[in-house]
């Protein structure tokens, strides 16, 4: 029975660290930085160890949470990126959930 939940715990895992890779990449083209800049950048507003950005970025609710908001910054500034709607509701609900 263990086994099954090991499984179901890195089946999840990957899924949630492949959604915010992909946060993070959308993130990087919208602001025109690197991918690895975004995850510094995203670690020194949420107060976190900027050297080990990767891992820490990509483990962090806290740092996902501060992706879609700053998404949802670049939506509200232009509403024609449709794309980007998705993050502004999801920004919108943990907003309400603090």
């Amino acid at each position: 029975m263990n086994g099954d939940n090991d499984d179901f715990e890195q089946e999840y895992g990957a899924h949630v660290f492949a959604r915010r890779e992909a946060t993070y990449l959308l993130l990087a083209k919208e602001k025109e930085m690197s991918f690895n800049d975004v995850q510094i950048y995203l670690c020194k507003i949420a107060g976190l160890d900027q050297l080990d950005a990767s891992p820490i970025s990509l483990t962090s609710s806290c740092v996902e949470k501060l992706a879609g908001l700053e998404l949802y910054k670049f939506y509200k500034e232009d509403p024609s990126k449709k794309h980007l709607a998705k993050y502004a509701r999801h920004a919108i609900d943990v907003a309400f959930d603090l």
